[in-house]
């Protein structure tokens, strides 16, 4: 694409806390025309008239709802890109399709379920066909671990690299679509706590790990949650032989009592999605520390200029929705300024990572590395 032509990106879920976000890196990029979209039309018209005001006269809003083919192929019409930034995973195969119909591009910052990535497969040979571009799983986690491990493979053959995540979010003081509680607790029900071990995949719930993420979180215990960016390490790393991501727990109350509690009832009743969802956002909200935060830790090893060597690499911001949005800013920007790469994607595997990285620095993450980025 020149440097004169704007890309007409709509956004799905434009007013959320994620959409919002990403909605103002990429107007402020100068790059974007930017739709925001929503099933409350006035809200998403109201927020565009907001970034305006701020001097971004780039942005308009109107009203789509995911859950209706024609409603939505209308209001994407005559755009070059859509992001699902909705709260329901679930909608994410009718957005897909609207795509292909339409021949657009897509990405989406949804969670990484097995159903989503079973839909983008399903679509893959169509995806390639048209020459389209579909980038999935944005975000900071997924999106960001193995794009961790590609920067630091730059720089040695990587034989073991191990990504630790501690995060918290002020959960009283947010709101969330009506869908969100229920993609939250399928996350959950639906997590792989696969780790690669001595070049195989090994799935245990006993694949934890204390981490010492420093002062004022120390040492934490971390459980697997495996991604489909990490399971193409290995193919891509042939040195890569042990690789895990482990994510750091909502505190003692949470993960002791109210998690298994919610587990149990979803194996009893597996139609109350919606009840589990809601309960379990009900004890974030009153159970969990208020303050905010996100931190990625690279912990690797390998082989440098004949010698064994270390790497060590920390991405890290204070607001976790900001960290959400950032990686997807700046993988949009890379896909805007670069010819065309048709196929499906993950984020992680899509970006150039030096570049990546030193775009998220440049917009307020704190990243610090052993190897030059």
């Amino acid at each position: 694409m020149d440097d004169e032509k704007k890309t007409k990106i709509a956004i799905l879920g434009g007013y959320g806390n994620t959409g919002l976000r990403v909605a103002r890196g990429l107007a402020k990029s100068g790059k974007f025309d930017v739709v925001l979209l929503g099933r409350n039309g006035e809200k998403a018209k109201n927020e565009a008239e907001k970034l305006r005001a701020e001097g971004f006269q780039n942005v308009t809003g109107g009203k789509a709802d995911a859950s209706k083919p024609d409603s939505l192929k209308r209001a994407l019409l005559g755009t070059d890109i859509v992001l699902s930034a909705t709260s329901d995973t679930r909608s994410a195969p009718k957005v897909m399709r609207a795509a292909l119909d339409l021949g657009i591009d897509y990405m989406d910052c949804h969670l990484s379920s097995p159903a989503k990535w079973a839909a983008l497969r399903s679509f893959e040979g169509a995806i390639v066909k048209k020459g389209l571009c579909f980038i999935t799983d944005g975000g900071f986690h997924p999106g960001v671990p193995a794009a961790m491990v590609r920067a630091a493979a730059k720089h040695m053959n990587i034989e073991t690299a191990d990504i630790y995540s501690s995060f918290n979010i002020d959960w009283a003081a947010l709101t969330f679509g009506k869908n969100a509680a229920e993609d939250f607790v399928s996350e959950l029900r639906d997590m792989d706590p696969s780790i690669l071990v001595s070049s195989k995949w090994k799935r245990s719930w006993n694949n934890t790990s204390r981490h010492d993420f420093g002062e004022p979180y120390g040492v934490q215990k971390c459980t697997a949650m495996n991604f489909e960016e990490m399971k193409s390490l290995p193919a891509l790393f042939p040195s890569l032989r042990d690789t895990g991501f482990y994510i750091s727990g909502f505190g003692y109350l949470i993960d002791y009592f109210v998690l298994p509690v919610c587990m149990a009832a979803l194996w009893l009743f597996p139609r109350k999605f919606h009840a589990v969802g809601n309960l379990f956002f009900w004890a974030l909200k009153h159970w969990t520390a208020h303050g905010q935060w996100v931190m990625i830790d690279l912990d690797g090893a390998g082989m440098k200029d004949g010698k064994q060597a270390s790497v060590k690499m920390r991405v890290f911001h204070k607001d976790p929705y900001d960290l959400t949005a950032l990686p997807i800013v700046c993988c949009l920007e890379q896909y805007q300024s670069a010819p065309k790469r048709p196929g499906l994607w993950a984020q992680a595997l899509y970006v150039e990572p030096n570049a990546f990285f030193k775009a998220l620095r440049d917009k307020g993450a704190e990243i610090t590395s052993s190897f030059p980025i």
